[in-house]
Order: C-alpha cells, then structure tokens, then sequence
C-alpha cells in the first residue's frame, strides 16, 4: 500500500491554530509556506490569512481571528475557494492547542518533500516509457539530484534515504519489465489496468492504483453501460473489480450485465418477452456469472464517502484484494457536513475520493452526472465541455482523467435520424478532456443500445 503524500487533519490543524489567539504567534518560528499545504482551498486560505496579517489587505486591521477571516470571506464573491464560511468556522476543532502547531507544521513538510521526490520520479518514469530511450542511470541522477537537496532541508534524513532507495527500486522494477514486454513475455498491462479498446488504451495508458477516472455524461447517453462494458472486460481479464451503485439496484446491474453478455434486447428483458433461444442464452450467462468469483456489487443509496470506503474495504477482504473500483454516481454520495452548501460537500467528496484511491493503492472510476448546458450548446453539435460537471469543480481539479461520453444521435430530431446510417446511430465518443499522464482528444465507439454493448470501431485501411 501506498505511503500517503499529505495529511488532511494536520492541515486543518495548522489552520485551525492560526485562527485561534497566539496562532500568529507561532507562525513567525515555522517558517510554513503555501506549497506545502496539499489541499488548494488550504493554499488559499493560508495565503489569505498570511496578507490580513501583514495588513496587505483593503479594510484590514491589527485584528486577524476567526471572525475576521470568516468575515472577509463571506463578503468575498469567491468564497468557495476558501472552503466556504461553514468550513472555515470548524476549523478550531482540529487544534486543540496552538503549541501542537510546530508538530503539525513538521508533518505538511515530510508530507510536501515526498510530493516533490513523487514528481521527480513521474517526469521520469513517464519519459522512459513514452520513448524508452532514456538512459536508465541519467533518471536515478535526476531523483537524486532532487532528493538530495530535500536531505539537506530536512532532519528526517533517514526516512528521506529511505524513499529514495525505495524511488530507485521503483524505477529498475519498472525497467525490468518493460524489457520483458519488448521479449514477449509480458504484455502491456504489467503497468496496470488496460480496457482492450485500442484508441483508448494508447491515449490513456495502463492505469495504476491511486488514480481516479471521472466519466462524465448527460442521462441516456451511456454512462451505466461505459461503466458495466469496463466491469466485463476486467472480469474477463480476470481483475477483482468493486462496483458501488448509489442509483442502480444489485438486479438491475446484473440484467445489464446479462443483456451485454448474451446480446439480448433490454426491452425484452423488461417485458420478459423472449423468442427463439434468448432464454438458453441467458441461462448460459447466468451461469458464467455465478462461476465468477471476483465481483463485489454494494448498491444503497444515500451513502458517504467514509461509508462506500468501508464497503470497498469489506469487498478488498472477501476477495482477497481489489484491482478497480467502480462508483455511480459523484451527485448521488452524501456530504458528511450537513451546514455546508451542497458544492461545498461536492468539493469535499472528490478530495476525499481521490484520497480514498491513493490510500488503497487501487484505480477508482467515478459515474458524474452533466448539466444542461451542453443541450444547450447547438452550434457545436451539443458537446460536452468539462465545466458542464453539475454543480462541482472537485473532478477538474482532483480527477487525472475526465471522459465526457457523447452520442450525437441522441440530439438528432426524428427526420434526421431516418436519414442517419446505423453505424452513425449508434456512434458514441469518450471524449478525454483532462489526462494528467497522457494524451487528450475523442476515441470513436459504436454503442448498441438495445444490448447495451461498447464496441471498438475499426478503421478500414
């Protein structure tokens, strides 16, 4: 399991002590910068407290506490990037004394150097695997170079050497195998999780644990089937896979699934109106999922984060780890702070998902659900843009890919749609808005609706 880059609560901590009396005080013998706080609303409201301070502000006096600060903030247009007013008054609670602020000041700074050491070493594996013709020695220099200067900075030096010894056995690991894939005897998913779709999987890359998907869509546009079309391919390559359904029952999950395994009409599975050997067929496949040990399927609506955590964990238990999760959908999880504004919670709940993945080292597939404006958006076909994620700006900033699903049929008026090909009735884009390792731009599908089934297209040469 991964070692954590960054401590929420001692970061609320430290915030919390500069807004209680003598917090000032010892800020001036820390010497904390804004970097090193992990959460942006943290940098933020770090920064903010740090300018009333020095009187660097209109209408500032002597006075910086937590009515100040709140005050100033709830006159702001742009109160959100602090966290919100509600948050910022709760601060307090997470620092019982400001003489614990030197403790709490220590961890954000292990917690920042091991950020950097992390950073170094993903510029450089990345280049290595893009091109693979970087000396392998040069990369271990690059880290450390940069480890070596946060030694210097640092009197946990033997935790640092550690990292770093630890940065370099990542790194020759990572070698190895990529020198087995070009032998033949590994394939590309010795990196991590592949979907088969081709297009996808050269923008995308192996993904690994501690990263987080947003797949974002309009209502019938795909997102359940995008969702279930991944679960089967990773059932089928035998990955432990979690879903965790905020919308969908366990038996309407499972007549999909049966529906994309057996090629069977979704309305007749509805009306139960079967012909031919569609009822051998579902038999069949019922079968094949009975025989499938590594599925977990949690489907309660009204859950938080903390809840869906201990049910991801409890399915982590029963089959003996857990490779991908699934959850639908972002809108559908409860904020654990009922004061907060609902995009204050949404906030909050992608923080704390991105930080769930990280702490159980496994990918994490978020559903999230867009607004109407993109039904809106005429001239450009009706495309999704990242900003239509109702009503949260967590995906962009916490997600490392956002996939906004897309089929232009949907928009298409009834005399368009008798003129439309049936491979462009069916077309559907993942459109890779945000990638943070990798590549954007549109892979092309075809989605069959009544099957609910996701092909690759193939282009004829």
């Amino acid at each position: 399991m991964k070692r954590e880059m960054h401590n929420l609560e001692a970061e609320r901590a430290l915030l919390g002590g500069l807004l209680q009396e003598g917090g000032l005080d010892e800020l001036r013998y820390l010497q904390v910068t804004a970097d090193e706080f992990y959460r942006p609303e943290h940098k933020q409201l770090f920064k903010l407290i740090k300018l009333m301070s020095k009187g660097r502000l209109p209408g500032d006096d002597d006075l910086v506490s937590l009515v100040t600060v709140a005050d100033r903030i709830g006159r702001s247009k742009t109160h959100e990037m602090y966290g919100g007013v509600a948050y910022v008054l709760g601060l307090p609670e997470y620092c019982p004394s400001v003489t614990g602020m030197s403790q709490y000041s220590s961890i954000l700074r292990g917690h920042y150097n091991s950020r950097l050491i992390a950073s170094a070493l993903d510029l450089a594996t990345r280049s290595l695997l893009n091109d693979g013709e970087v000396d392998p020695q040069d990369i271990i220099a690059q880290i450390r170079a940069v480890s070596s200067q946060l030694l210097l900075d640092n009197d946990d030096s033997l935790d640092h050497a550690a990292q770093v010894s630890a940065t370099e056995n990542s790194i020759m690991e990572g070698i190895d195998r990529r020198a087995k894939i070009e032998a033949g005897e590994l394939d590309e998913s010795a990196f991590g999780l592949l979907t088969g779709f081709s297009e996808y999987d050269k923008m995308v890359g192996a993904v690994s644990g501690g990263h987080i998907t947003y797949m974002c869509a309009r209502p019938g546009m795909g997102k359940s089937a995008s969702m279930l079309a991944e679960v089967d391919i990773y059932l089928r390559q035998g990955k432990r896979v979690g879903v965790v359904s905020l919308e969908m029952g366990v038996e309407q999950l499972h007549r999909r699934l049966i529906c994309m395994r057996a090629s069977i009409d979704m309305g007749k599975m509805q009306r139960h109106d079967f012909e031919g050997n569609d009822i051998a067929r579902i038999f069949d496949t019922t079968g094949d999922l009975l025989d499938i040990k590594n599925l977990q399927v949690c489907a309660q609506s009204g859950m938080t984060v903390a809840q869906i955590s201990a049910q991801v964990r409890k399915m982590e238990a029963t089959m003996g780890g857990i490779d991908v999760v699934f959850i639908d959908y972002y809108q559908r999880i409860q904020g654990l702070d009922r004061r907060m504004g609902r995009r204050e919670q949404l906030e909050m709940i992608s923080t704390d998902l991105a930080d769930l993945s990280h702490e159980m080292d496994t990918p994490i597939t978020v559903l999230a659900q867009l607004n109407r404006d993109c039904d809106k958006r005429e001239k450009t076909g009706f495309r999704p843009i990242v900003t239509d994620i109702g009503n949260s700006d967590g995906p962009n900033r916490d997600g490392d890919l956002i996939v906004l699903i897309h089929r232009p049929s949907v928009h298409a008026s009834d005399a368009q749609l008798a003129e439309m090909s049936v491979s462009e009735r069916r077309a559907m884009e993942w459109i890779i808005v945000k990638n943070r390792h990798g590549m954007t731009g549109t892979v092309k599908l075809e989605f069959t609706g009544e099957f609910q089934q996701i092909k690759e297209i193939k282009l004829e040469l």
